[in-house]
């Protein structure tokens, strides 16, 4: 079951995958890869690490809201 409120805050993974789609036509693969500073992470980096943790949290909020945590 889906919570209305965990919809309307956080996109459905299909839009998800449609933003990115945009962005990687629009951005040069090596920026997608180049990080700024040896010890930060580049844009692609950032990108996998938040549709990973959106994925679980997203789910955990549901969860929560749905009263079975």
């Amino acid at each position: 079951m889906r919570v209305p409120f965990a919809e309307a805050r956080y996109p459905a993974p299909e839009d998800r995958a449609r933003f990115l789609r945009a962005l990687l036509a629009r951005v040069p693969a090596e920026r997608w890869r180049q990080r700024p500073d040896p010890k930060r992470w580049s844009v692609g980096e950032c990108v996998a690490h938040l549709n990973l943790t959106a994925e679980h949290y997203t789910a955990r909020v549901e969860t929560g809201l749905l009263g079975d945590l």
